[in-house]
């Protein structure tokens, strides 16, 4: 399959862009694991089920 990943502007994603997002993710975990609310955790499920 020869595809494009855009975003919602129509833009390319580029491998730049993953990697900020991918950066933005890893803080966000950090944060959530920080309240134990990690993925996977008791907590963390019934906050988001």
């Amino acid at each position: 399959m020869d595809a494009e990943l855009v975003d919602d502007q129509g833009q390319a994603v580029t491998l730049h862009a993953f990697a900020a997002i991918g950066t933005e993710l890893q803080t966000i975990y950090r944060a959530l694991e920080a309240r134990d609310l990690g993925a996977g955790t008791a907590a963390a499920r019934r906050l988001f089920s």
